[in-house]
């Protein structure tokens, strides 16, 4: 049975790279018998994948603090799938 990890980043991984990013990024690609939830807080919902979003990572869910329709939706969830790491 594989266990689960929830990380929460605050502008670093999976959008931002640098060396908390980095870190988040070997921690993921080095553990292949955990699945991950990445929670990542941003400043707005508005970003590209900086690092590949390994097989593991079974959610990623960005919680915009500064977009403009913060209230309305304060977060919204991204179910990975394939076509989401191709080419990564």
């Amino acid at each position: 049975m594989s266990k689960t990890i929830s990380i929460i980043t605050e502008g670093t991984f999976p959008y931002v790279t640098g060396g908390l990013g980095r870190w988040c990024s070997d921690l993921v690609s080095g553990l292949v018998n955990f699945k991950f939830n990445i929670y990542a807080f941003t400043a707005t919902r508005y970003h590209v994948f900086q690092y590949p979003i390994t097989n593991n990572i079974e959610e990623i869910v960005t919680v915009p603090l500064w977009d403009d329709n913060r209230f309305q939706h304060f977060y919204y969830r991204r179910k990975i799938k394939k076509k989401d790491f191709q080419g990564n």
